[in-house]
C-alpha cells in the first residue's frame, strides 16, 4: 500500500496527472484504486493496432471526459 499512498500524494502536488499503460489493461479491474477518472489529464497507450472493439468503445468515453489519449506508437 505504501505505493499507492505515494503515488496519490504525489498527484496532490501536480498540475496534470498522466497514466502510462499497455492495452491489456484497458477494461481490467484492479484490486486497489489510485484516483477517479476525472482526475486524468492524458493516458498513453502502447498501441492503437491491438484495441478490441470493447476497448475502442471505452476509450471512447474516455475522450469525452476531456482526457486526451495519446498512442505511442
Amino acid at each position: 500500500m505504501f505505493e499507492i499512498d505515494t503515488k496519490k500524494a504525489a498527484m496532490k502536488n501536480t498540475h496534470e496527472v498522466i497514466v502510462l499503460l499497455d492495452h491489456t489493461k484497458i477494461n481490467k479491474t484492479s484490486l486497489t484504486k489510485v484516483c477517479d477518472i476525472k482526475d486524468i489529464s492524458k493516458i498513453i497507450i502502447d498501441e492503437e493496432s491491438n484495441l478490441s472493439d470493447e476497448q475502442r468503445k471505452d476509450l471512447k468515453l474516455i475522450k469525452e471526459e476531456n482526457i486526451e489519449i495519446i498512442f505511442a506508437k
